[in-house]
Parts: C-alpha cells; sequence; structure tokens
C-alpha cells in the first residue's frame, strides 16, 4: 500500500480485491496479525469477524517471556557477544573451522539471532550448545579465555533449549503451506501449556514466564467458535479431550 495504512485505507483494499473476485459473500473471518489498524479495518470498518494469526501470536508470546527471563536474557547477551565475535573475525571463524576438524566435529557456522523472529534465539542456543566444546576450545587458543561460557551458564542453555524446542515444533507446524492449520490451534496451545509446566528444568522464570503470556495471549481461544468448530470436525481431533477441563 503506498496510501497511509490506516483502518479505513486498510479495509478498502481488502473489501476491493473481495469484489473483484466476488467473495466478500462468502468470507466469514479474516485473518491477521495483531496490529490495532488491520484488526479494526476487520471488526469496525468491514464488520467481519477477525481470527488472530497463531504463529505471530506465539512469536510474540515467547518474545515477550524471554525478554522477561533475566536468567536467560543474560545467558543470550553472552552467547550472542560469542558468536559476533566470530562473524566479525575471519581469524576466529577460520580457527573455529580447524578445531572442529581436528576434533572430528561437522563443520558448522553459528547462528545468530534476529529480533523479529524468535525461534532465531532457539537455533543460536541450539547451535551454540552442540559446538560448545569446540567454541570453548579456540577462544582459549585465541587468548579470549575471558569470553568463555561457564558450565553452569551452558546448564542454562541447555535447559533454555529443552524449554523452547516444543514452541519451535508448533512454529513449523502453523507455518506449513499445504493442509490447512486452524484446527491445530487449540491442541497446540493445550500441549504447549502442558509443556511450559511439566518440564523439568533450572531455568524456572522461563517457564513462568511462558505461562503468564500464554494465560495472556491465548484466554478464551476455545470461545472463537471458527477455531473451536474447526478442531471438533477434524478427524484427527476426534478423540482427544483438549477442549474443556
Amino acid at each position: 500500500m503506498k496510501k497511509e495504512h490506516t483502518a479505513e485505507n486498510i479495509a478498502n483494499d481488502i473489501r476491493r480485491v473481495c469484489d473483484e473476485w466476488d467473495i466478500f459473500h462468502k468470507v466469514c473471518c479474516i485473518v491477521t496479525d495483531n496490529g490495532a489498524n488491520i484488526v479494526a479495518a476487520v471488526t469496525k470498518c468491514l464488520q467481519v469477524k477477525h481470527v488472530p494469526c497463531f504463529a505471530h501470536t506465539l512469536n510474540l508470546v515467547v518474545q515477550s517471556a524471554m525478554k522477561n527471563s533475566e536468567e536467560l536474557r543474560h545467558v543470550r547477551e553472552k552467547v550472542k557477544a560469542i558468536v559476533t565475535f566470530f562473524h566479525h573475525s575471519v581469524k576466529a571463524s577460520d580457527k573455529l573451522a580447524e578445531v572442529q576438524e581436528e576434533k572430528g566435529f561437522h563443520k558448522k557456522k553459528l547462528i545468530t539471532d534476529v529480533d523479529t523472529r524468535w525461534n532465531s534465539v532457539y537455533y543460536m542456543l541450539e547451535r551454540f550448545e552442540d559446538q560448545y566444546e569446540v567454541i570453548t576450545t579456540t577462544l582459549c587458543l585465541l587468548g579470549k579465555r575471558q569470553m568463555c561460557l561457564s558450565s553452569d551458564k551452558l546448564e542454562t542453555v541447555k535447559s533454555a533449549v529443552q524449554v523452547l524446542e516444543p514452541f519451535e515444533e508448533a512454529t513449523r507446524e502453523m507455518s506449513s503451506e499445504k493442509f490447512t492449520t486452524p484446527s491445530k490451534i487449540i491442541p497446540l496451545i493445550r500441549a504447549l501449556q502442558d509443556c511450559a509446566v511439566s518440564r523439568k528444568v533450572n531455568i524456572f522464570s522461563l517457564c513462568d514466564e511462558l505461562q503468564k503470556q500464554f494465560a495472556k495471549k491465548f484466554t478464551g481461544m476455545e470461545a472463537n467458535f471458527h477455531i473451536a468448530a474447526g478442531t471438533l470436525l477434524d478427524p484427527r481431533f476426534k478423540k482427544v479431550s483438549c477442549l474443556h477441563r
């Protein structure tokens, strides 16, 4: 859109496209992110049922939980500083590749996180945990021992990876382009809530924050008719008692 992204302008463009395809009378709901302008365009201007994008909302949930977990935030900053060091130094990255080969590790580049995608943090921590031994050895050989991550901080990394793994799987599952996904929302919410409660890890602040953010963002999802009906009508979930507790 070249014009201002007001609710009215967005609504006019959506209506124009729907009219071109003669489908507006068939539209029962519209899925968007949680931006106030586009929600207003759907609910107030077009007066159509709005369904928040699950993947976008899940991204906000995990982003907020990670930000509010002080222990994870400190470790994340430390890991990112190490990864950035290797990315910015050809000498360091070459030495890392050399040590990987000597110790029989697969030559894998370190991954840095991206602010707009929570799962990039997961990939960064997962790769760091996998390559911790050769990263530590390389830093020591380069005279950067002070940058090394301590063993207790490594345990925090491992716990974070364990806690976040189901959320990464859910994000990939809901990013599918070959299968319809709305019917999976309620079962996934329940499964992820259970994971946040049941994981026995030493990073309790992250688990607590995930539970708080879930309660804030996903409360009442079962009351959304289109999502609940989709789940009830999906043969895969006929015998899954997750709609009521």
